[in-house]
């Protein structure tokens, strides 16, 4: 997947996009981890102070907050949406703190919608994604766009 991912920084916050997905992200930097309703999709990048001398200033972990929204409206195949979201995480994290996060914690309500909701049965894959998991990936290892590129694109024309 090759996104090209935005960074704004606003007052309080940050957001973070990929306007060709319509994907949105509101980041916040943290403590510790909030307390958050049941229904927000939320993903929390913990640095360890003790593991980066970057952040040992900090003299506690420090908690980025990503809220997924609107988490309904990206546009993107559903199956690889959890990892547009992780890629988008990874690119923050390397461009605005220069390392990588030592844990990552998912809220229920974004397991829920980006990770559970990922299923293999064949009966509740897109036509495209169905197309593209029975590819003979000996090949095409192309992605899964690549492949959608490819081959979807020539039929609808």
């Amino acid at each position: 997947m090759k996104e090209v991912f935005d960074i704004e920084h606003l007052d309080g916050h940050n957001l973070l996009s990929a306007r060709n997905r319509n994907l949105e992200i509101f980041v916040t930097e943290r403590l510790d981890i909030p307390a958050y309703p049941d229904h927000l999709p939320l993903v929390f990048a913990v640095i360890k102070w003790k593991n980066h001398p970057q952040v040992q200033h900090f003299k506690d972990d420090v908690v980025v907050c990503f809220g997924i929204c609107p988490f309904n409206d990206i546009d993107y195949e559903p199956f690889f949406r959890h990892q547009l979201v992780s890629n988008a995480i990874s690119e923050y994290m390397a461009k605005e703190w220069c390392l990588t996060a030592d844990e990552i914690i998912y809220s229920p309500a974004y397991k829920k919608d980006f990770i559970e909701s990922r299923s293999l049965d064949f009966n509740e894959m897109t036509p495209e994604l169905l197309g593209y998991m029975t590819r003979d990936v000996s090949e095409e290892a192309l992605d899964f766009f690549d492949w959608k590129e490819k081959h979807l694109k020539p039929l609808l024309n």
